[in-house]
């Protein structure tokens, strides 16, 4: 009976593969793909100058380079975040109860995603 059904050298590469791409962005533990893209549309760059630029500072420190008060992308983030438990409200995923709890857990979460500093210890901002 055989335990793993890839070969040792196919779980190696697997391993390789995943362990770079892990390393690559560190804006990846802070933002899903639909708020980088949102918060590019707002600072009216392109979604990988952004990605570059979050790799080693926050997103406040970004938007106040581009000329943006950080509140903006805050703003935006908050209405989307809005929408989606609205959505889930009127689908009946949810009750209108939780939803009344997710607002305001939704508005403290996109406050701290946009003001939090890229992990120190994160190994693309580490041999700068």
């Amino acid at each position: 009976m055989t335990r793993h059904l890839w070969s040792a050298r196919a779980r190696t590469s697997f391993a390789l593969a995943h362990a770079a791409s892990a390393v690559d962005h560190s804006y990846r533990r802070r933002f899903a793909a639909e708020d980088l893209e949102l918060m590019a549309r707002v600072l009216r760059i392109p979604e990988a100058q952004l990605a570059n630029e979050l790799d080693d500072r926050s997103a406040a420190d970004v938007a106040l380079e581009h000329g943006v008060e950080p509140a903006v992308l805050v703003d935006a983030l908050v209405a989307r975040s809005m929408q989606r438990i609205a959505r889930a409200i009127e689908s009946g995923r949810i009750s209108p109860e939780y939803g009344l709890e997710a607002f305001p857990r939704a508005a403290r979460r996109s406050v701290s995603r946009v003001h939090a500093e890229p992990p120190r210890d994160h190994a693309c901002t580490r041999a700068r």
